[in-house]
């Protein structure tokens, strides 16, 4: 799971890269998709760019585990100057917290229920569990 989770935080520094130099090119462009999307709200935006703006990337850290799409803040990265280089270092180091402790409670859920219920039946329901979650995330988030 960890390596997983190292693997997905390089993903993810990747694909911020992109947004940021999208953002960088056409900041209004990039934020008129983004409001399009289900769960993010121009207010949604408007906050990551504020909050990045304020406090940099340790807003990113609390946007990985309040709900806010790290995309967002990739983007405020590139709408508040911060370097591409600073972006691609600082972008595994803020996704990977959250990813490993999704990592490590997969983990822990497998070694205590598969022995009990089967592989097949945990992916069941841990898939289950992921679809109830973004099910329970697009109903709460805005529009």
């Amino acid at each position: 799971g960890a390596g997983a989770a190292l693997s997905a935080a390089l993903g993810a520094a990747i694909g911020g890269g992109i947004v940021w130099a999208w953002s960088r090119a056409q900041p209004d462009t990039v934020a008129q998709l983004y409001a399009a999307l289900p769960g993010i709200s121009p207010a949604m935006i408007a906050d990551a760019v504020r909050g990045f703006a304020q406090h940099g990337w340790s807003a990113a850290l609390v946007g990985a585990f309040s709900g806010v799409p790290y995309k967002l803040y990739a983007h405020a990265a590139a709408v508040d100057g911060a370097s591409l280089p600073a972006l691609l270092l600082m972008t595994p180091l803020v996704r990977l917290p959250r990813f490993l402790l999704i990592a490590a409670g997969a983990s822990l859920l497998r070694r205590g229920l598969a022995p009990r219920i089967g592989a097949t039946r945990l992916s069941a329901l841990l898939l289950t569990g992921w679809a109830l979650f973004y099910a329970w995330y697009f109903h709460v988030m805005p529009a």
